[in-house]
């Protein structure tokens, strides 16, 4: 091994070291776990009352050629278990005017 090179090594060690200490140990120090984006006044769910989120649900064209992308505004719940639910539910359920399903019926 190459003498000059030892010096580089230990510093880009020590550089691994300090990212990932501030990774893992120093950022969740910053950000408690325990803070909420929620602002106050939402439902007791964690819900804004009536808050709706965007998807981007995809269908086949008329074609059968091609993908196509619609977006549909659905209710926000508040867990991401709960919301995959609502978009998977969206996604099966029927799709918009000359477009088909990709997921096939049963």
């Amino acid at each position: 091994m190459n003498r000059s090179g030892w010096p580089a090594r230990i510093m880009l060690a020590a550089a691994a070291a300090v990212g990932a200490w501030t990774l893992f140990i120093g950022l969740p120090r910053w950000y408690p776990a325990g803070e909420s984006a929620v602002p106050a006044g939402d439902a007791p769910d964690g819900t804004a009352a009536g808050a709706r989120t965007v998807a981007t649900l995809f269908y086949v064209s008329d074609d059968g050629a091609r993908l196509v992308g619609s977006p549909r505004q659905l209710p926000r719940r508040p867990n991401p278990t709960a919301q995959a639910r609502v978009i998977l539910e969206a996604q099966l359920g029927e799709p918009p005017p000359r477009l088909l399903s990709p997921i096939p019926p049963g």
